[in-house]
């Protein structure tokens, strides 16, 4: 009985998170936003969303993070949840492999992304088709790391900027693969076989 009950509140979390996402979207479309259903979506999903906005460390000029916070505290309370229904016992070491787990999610992502940027930047460095303003853009956002990690491989060494992608690429693919074997094969599966 107790495990069909938090089975059917790890239901209504996941969907409720979904309504959360669907109404942040909706703030990004001003004709949406303020339509009847905009209105509606408002009124379930502004009060949770107003707790976060007061964590002013996530909110940065035009940029506000607390939604991300928002939707993250309540996919990680449906994975505890659904860590309970599947393993049908509660422990910290649960909670704590969600977490690590929701963790490993953000940082997979943004690495993913670092990684088709890089890949993408290279293709198009290869080709010279890299005369756009959108180019040098990215270089700006890539080139301190890029050129960090290319002076740990080549030490006072001149190399082409082909070169540094690559070992940009490289570096991005080593630490996604190992942060994946730390975090998700070491450390979750540590946390989830505490017997407390």
């Amino acid at each position: 009985m107790f495990i069909n009950i938090l089975n059917y509140l790890s239901v209504i979390i996941s969907f409720y998170t979904l309504i959360l996402f669907i109404r942040i979207i909706l703030t990004w479309i001003p004709s949406l936003e303020y339509s009847k259903f905009g209105k509606i979506l408002a009124e379930i999903c502004d009060p949770y969303l107003n707790l976060f906005k007061k964590i002013r460390i996530l909110r940065t000029g035009p940029l506000d993070f607390t939604p991300i916070l928002a939707i993250g505290v309540l996919v990680i309370i449906s994975s505890v949840l659904q860590g309970i229904v599947s393993t049908r016992r509660f422990s910290v070491g649960i909670i704590l492999a969600e977490i690590i787990r929701l963790c490993w999610s953000v940082i997979h992502a943004v690495l993913i992304v670092l990684i088709i940027v890089v890949f993408v930047r290279l293709i198009v460095s290869v080709i010279n088709r890299d005369t756009s303003p959108i180019w040098s853009q990215i270089d700006k956002m890539i080139s301190p790391v890029a050129y960090r990690l290319t002076n740990m491989v080549f030490p006072k060494k001149f190399v082409k900027y082909q070169t540094v992608l690559i070992v940009t690429l490289v570096a991005l693919i080593l630490s996604h693969i190992l942060i994946e074997i730390i975090l998700m094969g070491v450390i979750a599966n540590f946390f989830l076989k505490l017997p407390f």
